[in-house]
């Protein structure tokens, strides 16, 4: 009877959640240093940017690790909290850098409270200008001090109209800067390929009047502004200060994006002719998409991201198959849209799955 009430009361301790181990900074660690290990998740419960009751939950002991090294939590209602305790042993590195590699969440509150009880308050995110941040990033992030020898508890709360990830990583100056230049180079490049693609497509367009090449420039420049909106390089080049137009452009380029390759499917495979009723169907739903991104201005914003996101994977699927029938029916181009569509599709799909956390 006794080894049954030990195994229950085993069983019931190894339940109850725990918050990982503190990140130690030491000498023998590098430079840059992943934190989503060690993140503490409170209870959903807690579901405004109240940090009181926040740290009332992390006094309590109401932390559970996340669930898998790179969660994602999808659309989120109300406010998500976590906690990590960071400790620099003896790393020489005094001065860090906490680094959010999310660029689209709305809002983020960080307070940090060292070990003589001083509580430090940060305020990031799309509400506020890019200017808030501690330096001029892609990624939000706050300076954080930790002398060696000291420690900080650091909470985290954040609410945003997008999916929420929290890919979380520490980083000395230098090494934010040293990714940093990598970094803008790749995505420099990426951006001056699509730009050519536009010119080059622009060029054909004036020489032979296909409307197919009108929709796919209206695409690539749908695309170019949702990669510019998703990599959050938009809002540090282009746009730093129009915070309503920041949080917004992540909807409105998918919606633009949405719309504009199905009317490019629907001339370039042919679809009145082949497949009829889709092309029908595309008559209805692309003003619809069209209106629904308008509303993302309004209060309703993580609802429309919430519904573009849906019409990304269902009317994905649904322009592939009109592929495959259109191909079947001896459109040979079909075949073609098909073998870039389908690179194209994975990603697609792929993405808003993601940000419904799955």
């Amino acid at each position: 009877m006794r080894l049954h009430w030990l195994i229950l009361c085993l069983l019931w301790l190894t339940a109850l959640p725990c918050a990982a181990e503190p990140v130690r900074l030491t000498a023998a660690g590098g430079f840059r240093v992943d934190l989503v290990p060690a993140l503490g998740m409170l209870d959903p419960q807690v579901d405004t940017l109240d940090a009181q009751r926040a740290w009332d939950a992390v006094a309590r002991g109401e932390l559970s690790p996340l669930p898998g090294p790179n969660p994602s939590f999808g659309f989120v209602h109300g406010a998500r909290w976590f906690f990590v305790r960071i400790d620099n042993v003896d790393h020489a590195a005094q001065r860090w850098q906490l680094v959010i590699e999310q660029p689209r969440i709305d809002e983020i509150l960080i307070q940090t409270r060292d070990q003589a009880g001083e509580v430090r308050e940060f305020l990031l995110g799309d509400r506020l200008p890019f200017a808030a941040r501690g330096v001029a990033h892609r990624y939000p992030n706050v300076e954080l001090a930790l002398p060696r020898g000291g420690g900080l508890d650091v909470l985290i709360g954040v609410r945003s109209t997008s999916s929420i990830q929290l890919p979380l990583r520490l980083f000395t100056p230098t090494e934010l800067w040293a990714a940093s230049h990598d970094e803008q180079a790749g995505l420099g490049l990426y951006y001056g390929i699509l730009l050519a693609l536009f010119l080059y497509n622009l060029a054909v367009l004036a020489s032979i009047r296909d409307a197919s090449y009108a929709y796919y420039l209206a695409y690539l420049a749908a695309f170019g502004l949702l990669m510019l909106a998703f990599n959050g390089v938009g809002f540090q080049y282009l746009w730093p200060n129009a915070t309503t137009w920041q949080s917004a452009s992540l909807p409105v380029s998918i919606g633009a994006v949405l719309c504009s390759s199905l009317l490019f499917a629907r001339s370039f495979l042919d679809l009145r002719r082949r497949v009829p009723r889709v092309a029908r169907l595309f008559d209805w739903v692309v003003p619809g998409f069209a209106l629904l991104s308008l509303l993302a201005f309004t209060r309703w914003q993580l609802q429309v991201t919430q519904l573009l996101n849906i019409g990304v994977i269902v009317f994905g699927i649904v322009v592939t198959v009109s592929a495959l029938i259109s191909g079947r029916s001896g459109y040979r181009p079909a075949w073609y849209f098909l073998l870039a569509w389908g690179l194209l599709i994975a990603g697609g799909v792929a993405l808003p799955l993601s940000s419904f956390g799955l």
